[in-house]
């Protein structure tokens, strides 16, 4: 019997360009729903993410990435039960990136998890756009959401995004 390393929905490797376009992902994944590598161009529009045990997209590259679009997505659910370490992120990118675009999405989050991350290990970004997004938890009291961390960045467009924080007992 062998082991599979790094187990997903969908591994994408060497390639120019991907267009996942309304679509439904569900599963017992415990790693990444998506794996991506070494991709040019990505464009996730009008998707449905629930359910996913781990971490929805794991982005790498070793040269440039010149677009990536995340765009009217759904995300709840997921995060439930990752089964490595370091899957408490909704995305997660490393390398270089000319222009990254987060708008219109929902990130409903509702896992027990010691941490979640919306964006984590965000590489070199030179352009990030930012706007229209619903970012939620389940309950004040539930589990810290941290938001973006970014290893460097250009510029930053961002507006009319809604956020719901946890509180602590002061109100603060």
């Amino acid at each position: 019997y062998g082991i599979i390393g790094h187990p997903c929905l969908c591994n994408i490797s060497q390639c120019t360009m991907i267009i996942i376009e309304d679509c439904e992902f569900t599963g017992s994944v415990n790693e990444y729903a998506f794996n991506i590598t070494n991709v040019e161009r990505a464009y996730f529009r009008r998707n449905n993410f629930h359910a996913i045990h781990g971490s929805t997209l794991n982005v790498s590259t070793g040269s440039y990435i010149e677009e990536f679009v995340i765009e009217s997505n759904l995300f709840a659910g997921n995060l439930a039960e990752p089964g490595v370490a370091w899957g408490f992120t909704h995305m997660g990118f490393s390398g270089n990136i000319n222009r990254l675009v987060m708008n219109g999405n929902t990130f409903y989050n509702n896992s027990n998890q010691w941490q979640q991350w919306l964006l984590r290990d965000g590489g070199n970004v030179d352009t990030f756009e930012l706007y229209n997004n619903i970012i939620t938890d389940k309950s004040s009291d539930s589990i810290p959401f941290y938001n973006i961390s970014i290893e460097s960045l250009g510029q930053m467009k961002s507006g009319n995004n809604l956020y719901n924080l946890k509180l602590n007992e002061t109100g603060n």
